[in-house]
């Protein structure tokens, strides 16, 4: 698997586990904005070790898909960002 290639690990109704295409940090911080959402019951980032494998992300929803759980925290990510650089070009 490349590195910017995600993968998802295992799916069932209301639960997803996904890894690869991101580091750790990128991984807390959608986890983070996950557990923020109302319809997300649980949300944890999996590092098994930090020299040897990609971290990986779990998601139980609480309704909704996961999958679009987890594409709706990376767009209000993405978001944030925009706000964030615009708020810095406007200092400097």
């Amino acid at each position: 698997m490349k590195s910017d290639e995600l993968r998802i690990v295992s799916t069932s109704e209301g639960d997803i586990e996904v890894e690869g295409g991101f580091d750790e940090t990128f991984a807390r911080i959608l986890v983070s904005e996950l557990l923020e959402m109302d319809d997300v019951e649980m949300a944890e980032c999996i590092v098994e070790h930090p020299l040897t494998s990609s971290p990986k992300i779990y998601l139980r929803a609480k309704k909704g898909a996961p999958r679009d759980l987890l594409i709706k925290a990376a767009k209000r990510i993405r978001e944030r960002s925009k706000e964030l650089q615009g708020k810095l070009g406007a200092v400097g």
